[in-house]
C-alpha cells in the first residue's frame, strides 16, 4: 500500500472546524473496492425511492422519517430513472430533516463512472452544504446508477426527483417494463414484499449464503421494553437479503404483544417452519397492530429455508421505525442459543461469545487482515470532533453489524479516554490497552464507555479483538448497548482522502 504524499510544506493547509489540517493527496485506499462488473447491470434497488422526491414535506415531528444511515455501501438505481436533485433542497423536504443533494450535473454516457460531490443540507438557511460525501454516478443511457454511503446520522437522506408528478410517471413506466432490480449471480431475485409473487428462487444456496442478522439476541419474544425507551429495535433500514438469527433463533408464530421483542411493534410469523425437503418457501410475517386484537395490521411475504440445524429467512426492510422483527421466545434460549456452537457462516470470525464475556471461544478462520469491511463514517470518528449535545446529528453503533473493521486507511481506536461529547457522539467507547505488535497476531482488547459523570471514564466494557496488519490495524467490533454511544478513531484533525 503507497503512503499518504502530504502536500509540501509552505502550502496552505485546508481550515477545518477551526483546525488547519494538511490535505492528503493520492494514496492507493484498497480497501474501498468497487465492483468489477460493470455497475449499470449489476446494483441494487434503493430503498424508498418514491418517497425522496423534493416536495416530499415533512412536519419535523414525525417519528418514522427517512434516514441513509445504515444504507450499505453500494450501487444503487433509483426507481425506474430517478435521479438525485442537484439544486439544494429545503430543510425538511425529501422526506427526511436534512436532505442530501447533488453539487454537480449528471454525467454524460461517455463519462463512464464519475465522481461527484453529494452535499447535505445544514439547519441554517443558506448553508446548504454544511459537510458533504463522494459519492459516484453512471449514466446508463435510460437510467443512472449511484455508488452511496451510508450518511452520518438518522436525520439525513438522499434526494430523488423533483414531485409527486415525477415520481407518478416514473413508477408507472417501471410497473410497465418491470425493472426493479437486475439479478446477479450473488442475490436472489424476487418480487416486492408483500406481493406475493415470488418470480426466482436465489441463484445460490442461502444456508451457505446470508448474513447474520444484526442485534438478533436483543428479539427475543419476552423482551419487553416500557414504551419511552429512546433505544428501541427498528428494521427501517435493515438491507434486503437472506439472514441467519443467532446460531438458531427463529421467528415465532405466536403474536407477541406490543412492546415486546425489543420493539413497539413486533414483527411474527404468521405460519410454520418449513421442513428441510420444501427447501425454500414463502411465509406470511404479519405486523401488530396498536389496538388490542389487532394481531396483523399489515404483513410482508418473506421466504424461508430450514438448513437442518438453523434456519435462513429472507427479509426486507420494515416500513417504519418502530416495527422490528421477533426471534426466540425467551432469555432462557438465547441463552443456550449462544453458547452453542456455530457452524461455518460468512462472518468471518466463529466466535459466538457475548460482548464482554472475556471468553473467545476461537480465532477466525481467516486472515482479518484481507477479510473485513470499512468502518462506516469513519473520519466523523476522531477525538476533537466535539459536537454540542443538542445536534440531531449524533453517530452511534447501535447497529453496527459483528464483524471486522478497518477505520479508513489506517486510524486507530484511542487509549486515552476521551470527553463527554467528543468523537462525534454523546458517550465515546475508547481502549483500554495498547496497539499489538505485529508479531502477536489476534489479541484481546478491553472497550470503555465513557459515562455522563466526571470520572467515570469506564461505565462498561466490551471485550474486542484487535490484530495489527503493519501499515494498519483491524478490530472486531460489537454494536454498543444504546443510540448515544460510538467506537472513536483517529486522535487529532481527520484529512480528506483521494483514491487514484
Amino acid at each position: 500500500m503507497h503512503k499518504p504524499i502530504r502536500r509540501k510544506p509552505g502550502l496552505t493547509g485546508v481550515q477545518w472546524g477551526g483546525r488547519i489540517c494538511r490535505q492528503l493527496y493520492t494514496v492507493s485506499a484498497s480497501f474501498l473496492t468497487y465492483s468489477k462488473a460493470d455497475p449499470c447491470e449489476n446494483y441494487s434497488p434503493l430503498p424508498f425511492s418514491y418517497d425522496r422526491y423534493v416536495t416530499n414535506n415533512i412536519s419535523g415531528s414525525e417519528v418514522s422519517v427517512l434516514h441513509d444511515r445504515h444504507l450499505e455501501r453500494a450501487w444503487y438505481r433509483v426507481g425506474h430513472a430517478l435521479d438525485m436533485a442537484t439544486t439544494a433542497p429545503s430543510h425538511l423536504q425529501c422526506g427526511t430533516t436534512f436532505p442530501v443533494w447533488m453539487n454537480g450535473s449528471i454525467p454524460d454516457i461517455s463519462d463512464g463512472e464519475a465522481s461527484r460531490r453529494a452535499c447535505i443540507l445544514g439547519n441554517i438557511f443558506g448553508n446548504f452544504c454544511v459537510h458533504h460525501l463522494e459519492i459516484r454516478v453512471k449514466n446508463c443511457g435510460t437510467y443512472r446508477v449511484y455508488y452511496l454511503p451510508p450518511t452520518p446520522s438518522n436525520d439525513e437522506a438522499y434526494c430523488f426527483g423533483s414531485n409527486k408528478a415525477e415520481i407518478d410517471i416514473d413508477n408507472t413506466t417501471s410497473s410497465q417494463t418491470n425493472t426493479t432490480r437486475v439479478p446477479t449471480t450473488d442475490s436472489p431475485t424476487t418480487s416486492r414484499p408483500g406481493s406475493g409473487n415470488m418470480t426466482s428462487v436465489p441463484t445460490s444456496d442461502p444456508c451457505y449464503k446470508y448474513s447474520p442478522l444484526p442485534n438478533a439476541y436483543d428479539r427475543y419474544y419476552y423482551n419487553v421494553i416500557n414504551g419511552s425507551s429512546g433505544s428501541v429495535l427498528h428494521d427501517r433500514h435493515l438491507p434486503e437479503g437472506w439472514y441467519r438469527a443467532g446460531v438458531s433463533l427463529d421467528m415465532p408464530n405466536i403474536a407477541p404483544s406490543h412492546l415486546y421483542c425489543g420493539t413497539y411493534f413486533p414483527v411474527w410469523m404468521d405460519g410454520n417452519i418449513p421442513n428441510i425437503s420444501e427447501g425454500i418457501v414463502e411465509r406470511k410475517v404479519c405486523f401488530l397492530g396498536n389496538q388490542a386484537g389487532n394481531f396483523c395490521v399489515h404483513h410482508l411475504q418473506i421466504q424461508v429455508k430450514n438448513c437442518g440445524d438453523y434456519r435462513v429467512y429472507y427479509l426486507y426492510p420494515t416500513p417504519s421505525n418502530d416495527e422490528a422483527y421477533c426471534f426466540g421466545m425467551d432469555k432462557t434460549e438465547l441463552d443456550d442459543d449462544e453458547t452453542t456452537d456455530s457452524p461455518s457462516t460468512t462472518r468471518v470470525s466463529t466466535t459466538v461469545s457475548r460482548p464482554g464475556s472475556g471468553n473467545v471461544t476461537s480465532v477466525p478462520t481467516s486472515d482479518p487482515c484481507y477479510k473485513y469491511s470499512p468502518l462506516p463514517n469513519a473520519y466523523d470518528r476522531y477525538y476533537y470532533n466535539v459536537i454540542n449535545g443538542s445536534s440531531g446529528s449524533v453517530l452511534h453503533d447501535r447497529h453496527l453489524p459483528e464483524g471486522w473493521y478497518r477505520a479508513g486507511v489506517s486510524l486507530d481506536m484511542p487509549n486515552i479516554a476521551p470527553s463527554h461529547l467528543y468523537c462525534g457522539t454523546y458517550f465515546p467507547v475508547w481502549m483500554d490497552g495498547n496497539i499489538p505488535n505485529i508479531s502477536e497476531g489476534i489479541v484481546e482488547r478491553k472497550v470503555c464507555f465513557l459515562g455522563n459523570q466526571a470520572g467515570n471514564f469506564c461505565v462498561h466494557h466490551l471485550q474486542i479483538q484487535v490484530k495489527n496488519c503493519g501499515d494498519y490495524r483491524v478490530y472486531d467490533l460489537y454494536p454498543t448497548p444504546s443510540n448515544d454511544e460510538a467506537y472513536c478513531f483517529g486522535k487529532d484533525c481527520i484529512c480528506v482522502f483521494k483514491m487514484i
